[in-house]
């Protein structure tokens, strides 16, 4: 027969087995963004810090330009850095600046699974804001597909 010590030794190893199996899924399968949807790309536009305003208004050019609503916001107290959101009928850019001040990352996602817009529309508004940003002194723009 167990002990109480055995069964407390064997149910806690128990939830530390279930609770590292559902962390492992999570990790491998969890979206950049809250639609559950990995983003069609990344971007990543680093900047000089003393150049933010010029990036943010890069990106209200670029949404104006393209039909997007933006939303240009700080992170939660007690975190540094801005959040980036333009959405549109068809497309939904979104991102932030999560571990360098300097460095910008984008996801570009479709608003609707169920009708994604095209490639080449994508890739169109990663040409179009990469033009934008090359406005900013000393800014660099990598796009993974």
């Amino acid at each position: 027969m167990l002990t109480k010590y055995t069964k407390l030794i064997i149910g806690v190893f128990l939830l530390l087995w279930i609770l590292g199996c559902g962390g492992m899924k999570m990790i491998t399968t969890t979206p950049d963004n809250n639609s559950g949807q990995l983003p069609r790309r990344k971007v990543v536009i680093t900047i000089d810090t003393s150049q933010q305003d010029k990036l943010f208004a890069q990106f209200r050019k670029f949404a104006d330009k393209q039909g997007f609503t933006i939303l240009i916001d700080t992170r939660p107290p007690g975190v540094e850095g801005f959040y980036v959101d333009m959405y549109r009928r068809d497309i939904e850019i979104n991102g932030t600046n999560p571990f360098a001040p300097e460095e910008y990352k984008l996801g570009i996602y479709d608003t609707d699974r169920q009708n994604p817009a095209s490639d080449s529309v994508v890739d169109a508004l990663v040409s179009d804001l990469q033009n934008f940003v090359s406005e900013v002194p000393g800014a660099t723009f990598s796009v993974e597909k």
